[in-house]
């Protein structure tokens, strides 16, 4: 039995926990036995009114004894039971007997938990930065207490936004491996949702393989990576949708658990027999796949839900952000450089994620935030206002760190040039690459403008495109053979891809044995491809040696993709590869290139600062130079406000 007893006892963390999933599971308070659930609901109400908070609760999973506060029998019996107490307890972090006080949030020192261990079961030699051991103190932490802002608390959250090439993953591998020295946790499965070519790439090769030691790795240990397709349960979904539905339609309680749902024998056996294969286990699936496959992991229930570029659910009303939403976890992670990628709105779609309602409606928090950044200019008192009120909004559970804030006053960040960005001897700034569009590429250019100013609805962004393809390829709208031998038509009808030549080949000449290694991003498959058999063909007819120009796009399977990424980064001498911003320009780790040049220009400068942050990162030893290509070009006034 369970005796509850009044709030302020000794009690670990992860056993009240356990004790509360277990309730919450059960959901059978045996006051008495003729008692039912609302009964004993009503019971417990009358008790805390009347300051009486002794009451009886049979566990007949575990037997025993044990004690948890009045306030977290409340949580597991839902949101009937009466209005959450706001008193404040002393938190701390407890390991190896080990107490770190952090006060009460928001404000707390994390760098009292220094002596935590962080890195359990990682290899000998992978120690985290000083800021990466604050971070994953800070996850720590947040696992342990409840920080929501629902009257009845929920799942832990937190939004980890520290400024790409940091050590994201790395202080989130921390934290999966202290869960696993955790008994109430360790068996309980992880899910990791990332785009298809990180798993491969960060989470597996540079994550798990690079920093925890072999024997904890594989099937029947500690860490075993699987992924949704190896389950061997398949659930026929059309007919647990519709009994589920039909369930729900019902049950007018929120969050009603699943084994009150009156599904069939069938559906239900298949359920614990997904929940058994998935216990211990470390599940990685892409966006995607979590799309499809939502409803079958909506009834796992996971230590962690991880969001590796959770940029991917700003939009809050689209499938895939609904379908992470539905899952189940002790503690909801979400990871991204950039939370802000369009606008403010982004922000609040990740956090619905992270913890729902944290920042308000959304009709609240745009009054209040994005309405308001649109009247506050850039640079003003009323924007420093703004942005400290958001901040403090997001506090605890946001951490936010630069590369020039960390590591200001070191060398340890290598420097970074941006070839756009220059400044002459009177301090005037200017763009080493800029060029003059060809006079067939304006005329070319002058011709689309004209159609795009009479297109109407999407054939306009059929015409955008092809506005692209003037300024970055016109070989493929004129028909020109894409060849060596055909470089100085090439060259005459796109000054720009001379101007690309002419920096690779300054970069070759001036190559070690180390090697000079260079990326180019670039969007469309077309240009893609042309760029990369061109670049080859140069070097080839030049040099009389051959240089391997690969393209890493969606077009290969994540796997393929991460055999040409290995390619490149081992190769020595001079190397180059064309990498579409899309599959690539995020999360990847391609330190082993120090040059990267934009060929193609994003909307959006967010974006080509996070494709410049794969080379760009806290393990790069040398400078990092970043060529911007820019063109230029005489338009009619008439097209003056659309440009």
């Amino acid at each position: 039995k369970i005796l509850v007893t009044e709030l302020g006892l000794e009690f670990s963390l992860s056993e009240l926990h356990h004790c509360c999933k277990q309730i919450e599971r059960a959901n059978r308070p045996v006051l008495d036995e003729s008692v039912s659930i609302e009964e004993s609901k009503e019971l417990l109400r009358e008790a805390t009114l009347a300051n009486q908070f002794t009451i009886l609760w049979t566990d007949s999973a575990e037997g025993g004894t044990r004690e948890i506060p009045t306030q977290s029998l409340k949580m597991a019996l839902g949101k009937s039971a009466g209005p959450k107490e706001k008193k404040k307890v002393p938190l701390a972090i407890i390991q190896s007997g080990e107490t770190q006080r952090l006060g009460t949030p928001p404000s707390w020192n994390l760098n009292t938990a220094e002596h935590i261990d962080l890195t359990p079961m990682f290899q000998q030699g992978r120690e985290l930065h000083p800021h990466q051991k604050f971070g994953a103190s800070w996850l720590r932490w947040l696992l342990e207490h409840d920080t929501s802002k629902n009257d009845f608390g929920g799942h832990k959250g937190a939004l980890v936004a520290d400024d790409m090439g940091l050590g994201k993953t790395v202080q989130v591998l921390s934290l999966i491996a202290q869960i696993k020295t955790i008994p109430d946790l360790s068996d309980l499965p992880v899910l990791i949702v990332a785009p298809l070519s990180l798993i491969e790439s960060s989470w597996k090769a540079d994550g798990f393989s690079y920093f925890f030691r072999p024997e904890v790795l594989g099937s029947g240990r500690s860490l075993h990576l699987v992924h949704p397709t190896e389950c061997p349960i398949k659930i026929d979904k059309d007919r647990f949708h519709a009994e589920l539905q039909a369930a729900m339609d019902q049950l007018p309680r929120e969050n009603t658990p699943l084994h009150e749902c009156e599904l069939s024998a069938e559906i239900k056996a298949q359920i614990q027999e997904v929940q058994k294969w998935a216990r211990n286990k470390v599940i990685m699936a892409s966006y995607e796949t979590v799309r499809i496959n939502h409803l079958w992991l909506a009834t796992i229930d996971f230590s962690l839900v991880i969001l590796d570029e959770a940029q991917k659910i700003k939009n809050a009303g689209v499938r895939q952000s609904q379908a992470v939403k539905s899952l189940k976890a002790e503690m909801r992670i979400a990871m991204t450089g950039t939370p802000i990628e369009n606008s403010l709105s982004d922000l609040w779609g990740i956090m619905e994620f992270v913890l729902p309602g944290y920042l308000g409606s959304f009709k609240e928090f745009k009054q209040k935030y994005v309405v308001a950044a649109r009247h506050a200019v850039p640079g003003t008192f009323e924007r420093d206002n703004l942005r400290k009120s958001l901040e403090s909004s997001l506090k605890p559970i946001w951490l936010r760190r630069t590369k020039s804030e960390i590591y200001a006053g070191t060398d340890v960040l290598k420097p970074i040039t941006f070839y756009d960005s220059q400044e002459d001897k009177g301090g005037k700034k200017y763009n080493v690459n800029l060029v003059q569009m060809s006079r067939p590429q304006c005329e070319i250019y002058e011709k689309y403008m004209n159609d795009y100013i009479n297109a109407e609805g999407g054939g306009r962004l059929v015409i955008l495109q092809k506005l692209l393809e003037v300024c970055s390829a016109p070989w493929l709208l004129t028909g020109d053979i894409i060849s060596w031998d055909q470089h100085e038509s090439l060259f005459s009808l796109c000054p720009k891809l001379k101007q690309t030549i002419d920096i690779l080949d300054s970069i070759r000449k001036n190559s070690s044995e180390v090697g000079q290694k260079v990326i180019i991003f670039a969007n469309i498959i077309e240009i893609q491809k042309s760029l990369a058999f061109f670049i080859a063909d140069w070097h080839k007819k030049t040099t009389g040696t051959k240089l391997e120009v690969e393209v890493y796009n969606g077009e290969a399977p994540a796997n393929a993709r991460q055999r040409i990424l290995e390619r490149f980064k081992s190769a020595p001498g001079f190397r180059v590869i064309v990498i579409s911003p899309r599959s690539g320009g995020a999360g990847l780790n391609i330190v082993e290139a120090n040059h990267v040049i934009h060929y193609t220009r994003e909307w959006n400068p967010a974006l080509e600062m996070q494709a410049t942050a794969r080379a760009y990162r806290l393990k790069q030893t040398r400078p990092v130079h970043v060529y911007l290509d820019r063109k230029s070009t005489r338009l009619n006034s008439s097209h003056a406000n659309i440009s």
